[in-house]
């Protein structure tokens, strides 16, 4: 029964106890007060049995508290009325044995798996008649840590550790380590305790329960043990390296570690949601432009960590040309210089590299010409190719001529040494014919005397 307003039931039962010792008429006046005032009656819980029974002379009556099991509890309150003083009232196990009543507001501890009851009995020879007041409870102990779990990890050296309790139970009290108990806030069968942890480490919490009901005593418990780990993982991205340059994809890499181990690793590319993911790395798809690239991981105790990096995507190839020589130019020395442009929009040009005909790319960085020298006469193929950051490159060739004979018409001097010596020839012989011609006609027509 429970009033409108604030009272306890262990004050009701008080008071119904009280009640029924003035008498039976008395109680039941008493009860149909309270419930035209402003009480209301709440149903008996399943494992209470209440009510009364009358036993008359030779008679031999039971209550039963039902089937238990072993370590079970019975509790009981009973109230006589009689005067025969050949009454007697017991125990009695599921074996038959029967056990003595001390106290009529007790309990025990069952060793006996089976049904138990309470009997009572008024020898024939007995004039008056006996009416007991009964209230019996049969049930198992029951004191559960709900939080925290065992060898559940926490952060927080602050915790609440709660549980549920039997509703007999009238305190519970909270340990730590076993050294000091503490009261817990109990309330309808649950409570709660606030504590506090010292430094990272196992901690083991003890919960009690006490169960008073007249002269019976019992004390109950439950224990877990905790993790307390405030440190959050190191953790540390491999690749790629802050402020890098990648062509369209990422493989990122980190190193992660802690004491207790890791729960969770997770990726988040830019303003996208996290990805849980397995193992230490990953390969992020990424658009041209900067991205921000993060790492958490997360250990048994919910403790994070983040690592971030910024990268530049660029999937544009850069552009290049060559300027000097012409194209098909003929060059008429054993060297010669090559000079060309190049840009990148994005990333930029990390460097350059040139090629000729027969030969390997050279690396030139940054430069924007290179001289070939030793070519020897004949025709060339040279290349530049030019890579930015991300690692996109492009080519420019063309092709040209080497010529150093003095008597090519594409040599150095343009051929002219060939028409001197044409010429030179050509005079020689020209002369020595008009020589020979001037020779001959003197043999043929002699020279005249002085007539």
């Amino acid at each position: 029964m429970y009033k409108k307003g604030i009272i306890s039931s262990k004050e009701i039962q008080a008071l119904v106890r009280t009640m029924m010792k003035w008498s039976r008429g008395i109680a039941i006046a008493a009860l149909c007060f309270l419930l035209v005032g402003s009480w209301s009656m709440i149903a008996q819980p399943s494992d209470a049995a209440s009510g009364s029974i009358t036993i008359d002379p030779g008679q031999t009556k039971y209550i039963s508290f039902g089937t238990v099991n072993s370590g079970d509890v019975l509790l009981w309150d009973l109230t006589i009325n009689t005067w025969s003083t050949v009454f007697t009232y017991w125990l009695e196990k599921p074996s038959g044995v029967h056990l003595t009543i001390n106290s009529l507001y007790s309990g025990m501890v069952v060793d006996l798996a089976g049904e138990w009851k309470i009997g009572f009995s008024i020898d024939p020879s007995g004039y008056w008649s006996a009416t007991v007041y009964y209230e019996i409870y049969a049930f198992r102990p029951t004191l559960v840590i709900v939080y925290p779990q065992e060898m559940e990890f926490i952060n927080d050296a602050s915790i609440i550790v709660s549980g549920t309790v039997d509703r007999f139970a009238n305190n519970v009290s909270v340990s730590l380590d076993n050294v000091h108990y503490d009261a817990a806030d109990l309330y309808m069968g649950s409570w709660n305790k606030n504590i506090l942890l010292g430094d990272d480490g196992a901690y083991t919490i003890y919960a009690m329960a006490e169960l008073r009901w007249g002269d019976f005593k019992l004390m109950y418990s439950d224990s877990v043990t905790i993790m307390l780990d405030t440190t959050p993982p190191e953790l540390g991205v491999i690749t790629p390296a802050n402020n890098s340059y990648v062509a369209g994809s990422a493989d990122l890499s980190w190193q992660c570690s802690d004491e207790w181990g890791i729960a969770s690793r997770e990726v988040k590319v830019d303003l996208l949601n996290w990805i849980t993911v397995e193992g230490d790395e990953y390969r992020c798809s990424l658009s041209d432009g900067y991205h921000t690239l993060r790492v958490r991981v997360t250990d048994l105790a919910g403790n994070s960590a983040i690592a971030s990096i910024i990268i530049t995507s660029d999937t544009t190839r850069p552009s290049v040309a060559i300027t000097s020589p012409i194209y098909n130019a003929t060059i008429r020395e054993d060297a010669v210089k090559v000079t060309w442009t190049g840009s990148d929009a994005l990333s930029g040009i990390d460097h350059y590299e040139i090629r000729i005909t027969g030969g390997n790319w050279i690396n030139v960085g940054l430069n924007t010409s290179y001289i070939f020298t030793g070519l020897i006469d004949g025709g060339y193929y040279v290349i530049v190719k030019a890579i930015d950051r991300s690692g996109n490159s492009a080519e420019s060739g063309l092709r040209f001529e080497v010529c150093t004979n003095i008597w090519s018409t594409n040599g150095p001097y343009g051929g002219i040494p060939l028409f001197i010596l044409i010429a030179t020839v050509l005079g020689a012989a020209v002369i020595s014919v008009l020589l020979y011609r001037r020779k001959r006609a003197h043999r043929q027509n002699p020279p005249q005397g002085p007539n």
